[in-house]
């Protein structure tokens, strides 16, 4: 029962998730400013929204409630990427791997989403070697006393 969605953004500061099967909208998000770009990758089942502030949030599909219909909520906040650049976003693209950001002053950002499991894999071995990093010193200042 595959349901067919449209996302939208606009000016009055909304973003708007419809069910153009049954043509409605099914979930309204309030964003702090003006939408000026969407984008969607489609194998990760992710929406990118950037708006006039220097921030761009990332929401993931919620496919479970997508097929519900009326009261779902499609579309489930999962972080939000500070822009260094200052400027307007004009374009915001998924591709080879890398959200891909294009400011009006011609300035481009890049970031590599990744999946869960990757982050949690990085998070561990960044923790082991902080671990690894104390056991170090404290050997050394062993050795000193």
């Amino acid at each position: 029962d595959a349901r067919t969605w449209l996302v939208s953004g606009s000016k009055d500061m909304l973003v708007k998730v419809w069910d153009l099967d049954q043509q409605f909208c099914v979930q309204t998000i309030v964003c702090p400013s003006e939408v000026c770009q969407l984008a969607y990758h489609p194998r990760l089942q992710r929406v990118a929204v950037a708006t006039t502030t220097q921030r761009i949030t990332l929401y993931r599909v919620n496919e479970t409630q997508s097929r519900k219909g009326s009261d779902a909520t499609v579309l489930v906040s999962i972080g939000t990427l500070n822009r260094l650049g200052k400027q307007r976003v004009v374009g915001l693209s998924f591709g080879s791997g890398l959200l891909i950001c294009h400011a009006s002053d011609k300035t481009i950002e890049l970031w590599r989403p990744r999946a869960a499991q990757e982050i949690e894999k990085k998070l561990k071995r960044k923790q082991k070697r902080i671990r690894e990093k104390k056991k170090k010193k404290k050997m050394a200042a062993k050795k000193s006393a």
